[in-house]
């Protein structure tokens, strides 16, 4: 494995020895200067802070005072499915777990005392597995490894929920339990991004009639809470008790070199169902989003930007302009936001916005 761009966990390192002589052995951590040209030294600031270079970040998460990130490494020909983390302040970034072959590792999540995510090897239908990184100076574990293509996983206080491609379904992991209990089936089966609604799981899937789909973590019978393609195809969702939050990522013009519209939209319904409330509309094809208690954020994958907004509506505000960003990867989630701020991905890069 490569160590280019992250160190080799210090998990196992008791020794203060050890440790000094490991960290000497890692490349420099990323300079954390805000695209506005000053210096990011943690702490509440406004401006972006630059955590880490990546080669394929696929989705991310935050837990405690470190950002988590699945990735895809290449050392020649040896392709290795990774997890990383970075000090969500900035600091140096470390392996947290690799895997050697075939198996990506795509969406992860996390709660208070863990770090979970989900991954397969590229054909459907095949094995697939649930990964588990419980605490500090413990190996990650398999939780299950009979899944069918796993691809975007949510974690909530009853358990863990995710969702397969093939056949399509919504899978949940009670607390306490190894034994996954299905939710719900999707016949469309081309999900990619899952969340937490109260006591709600929503899902969003893409062949046929694009939709947005609930279900309640006990089980029961499943519901489209929206559907349709106008303004462009799903990016991602989040959602909170009451709202489902999601992203259009816009529409194109001409079938021979189609050119963009630049009419990228961000929406929000009712959990219940009914019509969707547009919130932003000429945006950049937006794609990952998250919600906190105030607003809603999301990240542009043409300009690479990220952007809030009141949860209600209102002005949108740019909080950060890293740079271009080349769509290159199928990603669950590239927004996660937590108390203390914003993370996101652009440009290959792992970005935080703090919150002043």
């Amino acid at each position: 494995m490569r160590l280019s761009l992250v160190c080799r966990s210090l998990f196992h390192v008791a020794a203060p020895a050890l440790a000094v002589l490991a960290s000497a052995s890692c490349s420099s951590a990323p300079d954390q200067a805000s695209t506005s040209g000053g210096g990011g030294s943690g702490g509440n600031s406004s401006k972006p802070i630059l955590l880490a270079q990546a080669e394929v970040p696929q989705s991310l998460t935050v837990h405690g005072e470190d950002v988590f990130w699945t990735d895809v490494h290449f050392d020649a020909s040896v392709r290795w499915a990774v997890v990383n983390r970075v000090p969500k302040r900035g600091g140096m970034a470390t392996l947290a777990s690799e895997q050697q072959g075939k198996v990506s590792f795509l969406g992860i999540a996390a709660d208070d005392v863990a770090v979970d995510w989900v991954g397969y090897d590229g054909q459907i239908p095949t094995p697939g597995f649930v990964f588990q990184l419980p605490a500090m100076g413990l190996d990650p574990v398999v939780l299950n490894a009979a899944q069918d293509a796993p691809v975007a996983i949510a974690s909530g206080a009853q358990g863990l929920y995710w969702v397969n491609l093939g056949p399509g379904a919504v899978v949940s992991l009670p607390k306490a339990s190894a034994v996954p209990v299905p939710l719900a089936t999707d016949p469309q089966d081309s999900a990619s991004c899952i969340a937490i609604a109260g006591t709600d799981v929503v899902w969003l899937s893409h062949n046929g009639i694009e939709r947005i789909s609930r279900v309640s973590i006990s089980g029961g019978a499943s519901a489209v809470v929206t559907q349709g393609d106008e303004g462009g195809q799903l990016g991602c969702l989040a959602a909170d008790a009451q709202y489902v939050y999601f992203t259009r990522t816009g529409t194109s013009s001409g079938s021979f070199e189609p050119v963009y519209n630049h009419d990228g939209s961000v929406y929000r319904v009712a959990l219940a169902g009914g019509s969707p409330e547009l919130l932003a509309q000429s945006q950049e094809s937006p794609h990952g989003i998250a919600v906190d208690d105030t607003f809603v954020y999301w990240h542009s994958t043409i300009d690479g930007s990220l952007n809030r907004m009141p949860k209600g509506g209102g002005a949108v505000t740019v909080l950060a302009s890293p740079g271009h960003e080349v769509f290159d990867s199928f990603r669950t989630q590239s927004v996660v936001v937590d108390a203390d701020g914003v993370y996101w991905i652009s440009e290959r890069k792992i970005w935080a916005w703090l919150k002043p």
